[in-house]
């Protein structure tokens, strides 16, 4: 039970910035920005969250994000190597096993790191904030089911 209480504020929170925009991600979206609601007025207001929460959600996120950035470009090369060895199709099938566990690897271990930091941020919140936070997620969500456009509120 109360890991689906923290799973309902990890949607929330994986709207975060993971990682900063490339070259070719320079749209304008809240979702290629993303989302730091925990700095966002509105949704401090809305989420009635104290300055002092903003401030220690913000700094889990930073002690986090660099571990994170860098899981996260490990598994995009080894999702890249195994890609281009099946595309080949010439490697031995054990070499696709070896590959494929060093990706699924890198992958459990970006998923660890990022379930860690959310849970974290979690914890800073009360339970009426997570709840007024999952409400939010939400609306955020089916809005973007709509046409793809980022939920906003005026």
């Amino acid at each position: 039970m109360a890991w689906l209480a923290a799973s309902s504020v990890a949607g929330a929170v994986e709207l975060c910035e993971l990682q900063k925009p490339s070259a070719e991600h320079t749209g304008t979206s809240m979702r290629e920005r993303g989302w730091k609601w925990w700095q966002d007025e509105k949704s401090r207001a809305e989420l009635s969250l104290t300055p002092q929460q903003s401030a220690e959600i913000d700094q889990i996120f930073e002690g986090s994000i660099g571990k994170l950035r860098e899981a996260r470009h490990a598994t995009e090369r080894l999702e890249k190597t195994l890609s281009d060895t099946i595309s080949a199709n010439v490697a031995d099938p054990s070499v696709v096993a070896q590959q494929a566990e060093k990706f699924e690897t890198a992958r459990a271990e970006q998923n660890r790191l990022r379930t860690v930091m959310l849970y974290r941020m979690h914890r800073v919140l009360n339970a009426d904030q997570r709840a007024r936070l999952k409400v939010m997620y939400e609306r955020r969500e089916g809005s973007r089911g709509k046409g793809g456009q980022e939920a906003r509120r005026e």
